[in-house]
């Protein structure tokens, strides 16, 4: 049978990865929901292929002593909503935030009660078209492209997002925990 994502994985050049094509934009989130840093990651990988990383995941130390769990795969069936996989769960003593980025609510526990999220409002739909804030993302930053004005990401919060990702790279290499590079 026919194989999309493997044809979309294909595509890619061996520099993009599940961690740098999935994975980075939950850490950015990771980041921006809870406004701690990630200190420290850890990581293991499900290969597709002899070098080639298909899922992965990854456990993160945050500022204040909060941890966060993530997963990011492409190693899933066609028929699977996105074709891609990615989520997090990030946990502490005041409550708990668990978003899966494609076909449920993101759920929030505290001691105010349990909240839900509508996930058509954060993420593409199954046939590729942008929604909700995956659109506004995209519109802001070709906005600030075409007219010059303000990234509505700034730069140092890429590199930010950067480095944490280099972290869980090279503690996928070594299999250990490794220490998130300061600025």
């Amino acid at each position: 049978p026919f194989d999309q994502a493997a044809v979309d994985r294909a595509r890619y050049s061996p520099q993009v990865t599940v961690l740098t094509h999935l994975a980075i934009h939950d850490v950015d989130l990771v980041r921006w929901v809870t406004g701690l840093e990630i200190e420290a990651a850890a990581a293991s990988a499900v290969e597709d292929r002899p070098g080639r990383t298909a899922a992965v995941t990854a456990h993160l130390r945050l500022t204040g002593g909060a941890g966060a769990a993530l997963e990011a795969a492409w190693i899933l069936p066609d028929a699977f909503a996105g074709r891609v996989w990615t989520g997090f769960t990030v946990l502490g003593t005041e409550g708990s935030l668990d978003v899966p980025s494609t076909h449920t609510s993101a759920v929030v526990h505290s001691g105010a009660g349990i909240g839900y999220a509508d996930p058509t409002r954060f993420f593409e739909w199954p046939d590729g078209t942008p929604r909700g804030a995956l659109r506004d993302e995209l519109a802001a930053f070709v906005d600030a492209v075409r007219c010059g004005g303000p990234s509505p990401v700034s730069l140092t919060e890429g590199v930010r997002a950067v480095r944490v990702v280099a972290a869980l790279a090279r503690a996928l290499e070594t299999g250990s925990q490794v220490t998130v590079d300061a600025e």
